[in-house]
């Protein structure tokens, strides 16, 4: 006699085993993107030439935002077929991990030599090249820790959510100029905040705004000008545009007034965060250089960081703000939802054979 209890509990515990190692594999595949581009942005930065679009800090924000909406929408792969899915991985990835790191080390060669000196390369293919070499950079991270079939399979079922994260990669770099242009207007809070951290840190500070609109921020003797398109006041607009996809798309699901008061407080959170930013870029000058402040100022690190506290905050949200069921009703009588995985269980009674209840688990996306 099999006991569906017991069936039942040993089949969740190996989906989440698989689902853990799932999205351990991701977590180190975005853990090793952001730390390679906060490594290279603050030193390359192209101001003439076709590398100036090519490279734009716009591209690789808009990159870096379209793979985390396509993880936030599609969730893990509809199948994982147990240990298959993932076939001696960590073996597999402690060999591959030296390729990636070489093929990135030509990258980045590749890069500063384009930035520093005359292309070796014709003007008309240079771009191209670094654009190959930025997608196999890419592509390595990726097989370096998941298989190709997995990859492939997930692409494959997912295509409209693939669409969705490319249209909402679109509308960021669109909507993300537009939101910096609004610096001047919304800068108060944030200068307040940068004039008290300021007068706690420094024996003369000063925190203001200038006729043109930029927020100048004093330190002892180094004086901080934050332009609006180094404000990354783009990162509300990814919020609420990662936010707005994540709620139509779980809009039965989601508790309303949870949800608004989350998306609410994970504004707050991350204008705060910003202004402790900006005061950073302060202490910076002060302790290292003007010349380093304008290079963290520059890179990307400052939008990884953000991407991360609303991808993060977004989590929680499709995990958290979920709408309560009504209580009362048995396992038979509706489908339950596993926690973390979306799958729902069911218990089929096979009474006319005479053999015992099975469990049932079928898979289904997040």
């Amino acid at each position: 006699m099999i006991d569906p209890g017991q069936h039942f509990a040993t089949t969740l515990k190996s989906q989440t085993t698989r689902m853990g190692r799932f999205w351990l594999s991701i977590a180190a595949i975005l853990g090793l993107l952001v730390a390679e581009v906060a490594f290279l942005t603050p030193f390359v930065e192209f101001s003439s030439g076709a590398m100036t679009y090519v490279a734009s800090p716009w591209v690789c924000s808009g990159l870096m935002f379209t793979l985390v909406a396509f993880l936030l929408l599609a969730g893990r792969p509809t199948r994982l077929a147990g240990s298959a899915a993932f076939p001696g991985q960590a073996r597999w990835a402690a060999l591959r991990l030296p390729g990636h790191g070489i093929l990135y080390l030509v990258f980045v060669a590749y890069t500063f030599r384009l930035a520093g000196a005359a292309s070796p390369l014709p003007d008309a293919l240079a771009p191209l090249v670094w654009l190959l070499l930025a997608a196999g950079v890419g592509l390595t991270a990726f097989l370096t820790f998941l298989p190709l079939r997995l990859l492939v399979s997930w692409v494959n079922a997912a295509r409209g959510k693939v669409l969705a994260a490319a249209a909402l990669g679109a509308a960021y770099v669109v909507l993300g100029p537009l939101a910096q242009s609004l610096w001047p207007r919304l800068q108060g809070p944030a200068v307040a905040l940068d004039r008290l951290l300021l007068g706690w840190t420094y024996e003369v500070s000063a925190a203001g705004s200038t006729a043109d609109g930029s927020a100048a921020l004093q330190g002892n003797r180094h004086l901080v000008l934050v332009t609006p398109g180094c404000s990354e006041l783009d990162a509300l607009a990814a919020f609420w545009l990662m936010g707005g996809a994540l709620v139509c798309s779980r809009w039965r699901d989601l508790s309303r007034g949870w949800t608004l008061l989350a998306l609410v407080l994970g504004t707050s959170l991350l204008y705060v965060l910003n202004a402790v930013r900006l005061y950073g870029l302060v202490v910076v000058a002060n302790l290292v250089s003007g010349k380093a402040c304008v290079a963290l100022g520059h890179s990307r690190i400052g939008s990884l960081l953000f991407l991360g506290v609303t991808t993060a905050v977004l989590a929680g949200v499709s995990r958290w703000c979920l709408r309560k069921t009504p209580t009362g009703e048995s396992l038979s009588e509706k489908l339950i939802p596993v926690a973390t995985g979306g799958s729902p269980v069911t218990f089929s009674q096979r009474k006319a054979t005479g053999e015992p209840p099975v469990a049932t688990v079928e898979a289904s996306c997040l």
